[in-house]
């Protein structure tokens, strides 16, 4: 067990020696203006790759590194976002290779932390730029021409340190201006176009238009903090819905609730029934909702009428009797309401003992 931690130790010491520039090294300057458009190599999965690739980038950065280096793994992923996220620019891994550093280590390494930028090996052109330094790592600045901008010894400690590198010799190399233009997402209405924002600028979004019945959600991307193109930036929005309830006016009990968009109708539902009490509406209107809403069922009391009552007119007394006989003589015509309330007898007709049987209830005999 001892002799494994004085091991590990020693291990660690050298990767951190090797992560250093030790004293006698030369600075980084001596590196720049150094042309590695010739070099050619091969990219770990064995393609091949050569100096013509720098032509395709306003500046590439390349990284030096070793696998056992911890540094490299640290500083790895703030590459990997450039490569993602920075356009114009070429991202690039130069392995050091030796007994421990070698390509099928860098190819699991690079796959275990989600790296897909491309990583070529050292070839001689690369080993007289970075045996001067002797030291891992080291990012290198590389012009369209391919020409070494700026050499850093060490490794970042933030993706944002090597960000503001990146816009620094963007805008060295190739000032670039962009039009940034904010619009309305429901109506197509421009709200605000800036010109001229350089690279990595950033621009104050307007105040979004207000809609009835929409709530402003946010713009369509924040890019507008970092402006790397041209962009249109949209004021979305979302439709506002309100809950509508369906209450029991008779004993607030709630039939129903629903949740409706702005402006368009609610949905009744059935209203309770109660014993004695007849449904005779809603409290108010609900077809075009702007609100929360409480719809309350309205009801009346059913009063029934009285046995007897043949008129219909809420009260027994002679004349009802008198109208029974006409009816019961076929002098008036009896319609089904009239015997509901005038069969005092039950026998489905209203006859001359119905009219008897109306008398005495009119004159308080039954």
């Amino acid at each position: 067990m001892y002799i494994r931690r004085i091991i590990a130790l020693l291990m660690v010491a050298t990767a951190l020696m090797c992560s250093v520039p030790s004293l006698a090294v030369t600075e980084p300057a001596a590196q720049v203006g150094t042309d590695v458009s010739g070099f050619s190599s091969t990219l770990l999965d064995g393609s091949e790759i050569d100096g013509s690739v720098f032509s395709d980038y306003t500046v590439s950065v390349v990284t030096y590194w070793a696998t056992w280096s911890g540094p490299c793994q640290l500083e790895m992923p703030f590459f990997q976002q450039a490569y993602e996220e920075v356009e114009g620019v070429g991202v690039f891994g130069l392995l050091h290779e030796d007994g421990t550093s070698t390509v099928s280590a860098a190819v699991e390494l690079m796959e275990d932390s989600g790296c897909t930028y491309p990583c070529f090996v050292t070839d001689s052109v690369w080993s007289a730029v970075t045996e001067q330094a002797g030291c891992i790592p080291q990012t290198f600045f590389v012009d369209e021409n391919g020409v070494i901008l700026e050499a850093r010894h060490g490794y970042f400690t933030s993706y944002d340190a090597l960000y503001e590198r990146l816009v620094y010799w963007l805008g060295q190399i190739a000032p670039q201006t962009f039009t940034v233009r904010f619009r309305d997402g429901l109506t197509g209405q421009t709200l605000l176009t800036v010109t001229d924002v350089p690279f990595g600028g950033s621009v104050t979004p307007p105040t979004p238009l207000e809609h009835e019945g929409y709530i402003f959600s946010g713009w369509s991307t924040d890019e507008y903090n970092n402006v790397t193109s041209d962009l249109i930036v949209t004021a979305q929005y979302v439709r506002c819905q309100y809950r509508v309830r369906f209450i029991c006016s008779l004993d607030n009990v709630v039939i129903w609730t629903q949740q409706v968009y702005h402006g368009e109708a609610a949905i009744a539902p059935a209203p309770h029934e109660h014993s004695g009490y007849e449904f005779v509406g809603w409290s108010e209107s609900f077809d075009c909702v702007t609100d929360n809403l409480y719809i309350y069922a309205l009801y009346d009391e059913v009063v029934p009428e009285p046995d007897g009552d043949v008129d219909c007119n809420g009260i027994v007394n002679n004349l009802d009797a008198l109208l029974a006989l006409r009816i019961s003589c076929g002098l008036e015509e009896c319609t089904d309401e009239c015997v509901s309330h005038g069969d005092m007898n039950g026998n489905g007709t209203i006859d001359v003992t119905d009219a008897l049987l109306i008398l005495r209830v009119a004159l308080g005999l039954a």
